[in-house]
């Protein structure tokens, strides 16, 4: 249904198959994700800045960091995605500390944004079933992010964004654009976190959901 994703070079393999997977399994996948995963529709407007979008879901999204899962995200992919140029997204992550957002404690849960890109999870002891690892990810948030019942609205996300990346602090530009072509949810795996560390040696990605681009996805 889909094209395959290359993302940073690399094919990831949960991306690729969400865009080509069956309707049945669709049905199967979407009756086990928590409601708040499952993405009924989703809208974005464009304009020359950047863009707004509206993920809407079939359930309340938890904001106190005691969901299940309890670290999950929307994003959005663009057609600038697959030459390594930046995923949007909009996630929350109790007990991972990687957004200024966060004020320094990385047991808040509050929602914050992200550009980042992906890599393989070759090498970075996330578990089998992950799609992909963060590569690069900002750690300021671009544009804003408000949680509202079942829908996540992100603001004024811009084309481009610059700051540090979370990961190495050194300086980082990625600039995803506004032309989406795919809008998914995902929960996430932070790796080698322990008690009183809030500074993952990985961050596992797990695709939950794929919006279908024929009537779920709106883009203007």
């Amino acid at each position: 249904m889909k094209n395959t994703l290359i993302v940073s070079g690399f094919a990831v393999a949960s991306l690729v198959a969400a865009m080509i997977i069956s309707p049945v399994t669709v049905s199967a996948t979407v009756s086990a994700l928590a409601d708040f995963l499952n993405l009924e529709q989703v809208f974005v407007r464009k304009n020359p800045s950047g863009l707004d979008a509206l993920f809407r879901t079939d359930g309340l999204i938890p904001t106190n960091g005691n969901g299940n899962p309890s670290a999950f995200g929307y994003g959005l992919l663009t057609s600038a995605t697959a030459s390594g140029q930046g995923i949007i997204v909009s996630t929350t992550h109790k007990g991972v500390l990687d957004s200024a957002t966060q004020g320094g404690n990385g047991n808040n849960p509050i929602f914050h944004n992200h550009f980042i890109t992906l890599k393989s999870i070759a090498g970075t002891g996330c578990p089998a079933n992950a799609d992909a690892a963060v590569d690069k990810i900002t750690f300021q948030s671009p544009g804003q992010v408000r949680i509202q019942s079942t829908d996540a609205l992100q603001a004024r996300i811009p084309n481009s964004f610059t700051g540090t990346d979370s990961l190495t602090n050194q300086p980082l530009t990625l600039s995803p654009g506004n032309n989406v072509v795919d809008a998914v949810s995902f929960s996430l795996i932070p790796i080698g976190v322990g008690p009183g560390d809030t500074t993952p040696s990985a961050v596992c990605v797990v695709i939950e959901d794929v919006a279908d681009r024929n009537t779920e996805l709106f883009v203007r």
